[in-house]
């Protein structure tokens, strides 16, 4: 009998079952927070807007840490492992690239829970910031917003990590440009929640609320110039231990 033919992803797939079952108990969990809150403090004032729109922020540093683990921990594992530095990085970018679908789709969830329970109480689900979308209920606008914004903060944050990673002094300089990068994403998207990244890059971005085709543009090119920058760093990364 032949040899069974290796699985050529085990990484990718062992890497995204894992990821995806956390991200998913963790998105659950901080779900239950943002709507038990939003119906306590319902009992002292007037819901006016959306508490889902302010929640939001929290999962974007979620996925530049996702970033930032895969770089610091997986990478040099997989490499300590066997595995080349580019098979490495192939395999876990590709789960990064699947997760991140996951993940916007369960953020674009969220508007559609909140409307439910907003709708029954009768409160308003106001924006209070720019977006793609006009409404919380264009939901293929909220999914798009979402998946770019967290691919830039997630290969923003691989980038920033591995190099830190690398030369923990020298790295230090990686963290504005990732800075850079995230805010012409945020100014293109959604400026108004991260007003100090929108302001490092002040006009240059587009604003949310007008081209689609242009804000997609310019954070589908933050993530071009972040992952080739990343794989710069990686591509003959030293492991620690061999420094010792």
């Amino acid at each position: 009998m032949s040899a069974p033919a290796p699985d050529t992803w085990i990484l990718a797939r062992l890497r995204l079952r894992d990821d995806a079952l956390g991200s998913g108990l963790l998105w659950v969990g901080f779900a239950v927070f943002v709507f038990a809150l939003t119906i306590g403090v319902a009992q002292f004032r007037t819901i006016e807007v959306s508490g889902w729109e302010v929640g939001s922020q929290l999962p974007r540093w979620f996925v530049a840490g996702m970033g930032v683990y895969l770089a610091t921990v997986y990478l040099p594992l997989y490499i300590a492992h066997g595995y080349t530095r580019r098979e490495s990085a192939r395999q876990l970018a590709l789960s990064g690239a699947a997760t991140i679908p996951l993940l916007a789709g369960l953020m674009t969830l969220g508007y559609a829970i909140e409307r439910a329970i907003y709708t029954a109480a009768g409160w308003p689900q106001q924006l209070q910031q720019a977006h793609l979308f006009d409404q919380p209920t264009q939901y293929p606008l909220v999914y798009l917003e979402f998946l770019l914004l967290f691919t830039v903060w997630g290969v923003a944050g691989a980038f920033v990590g591995a190099a830190i990673y690398r030369h923990p002094g020298n790295g230090l300089f990686a963290i504005p440009i990732g800075l850079a990068m995230l805010g012409l994403a945020e100014t293109a998207l959604s400026p108004g929640a991260f007003e100090f990244l929108a302001g490092l890059v002040g006009p240059i971005g587009a604003p949310a609320g007008g081209s689609v085709v242009v804000s997609t543009a310019i954070a589908l090119g933050c993530a071009s110039v972040a992952l080739p920058a990343t794989w710069l760093v990686i591509r003959d990364l030293p492991m620690r231990n061999q420094e010792q």
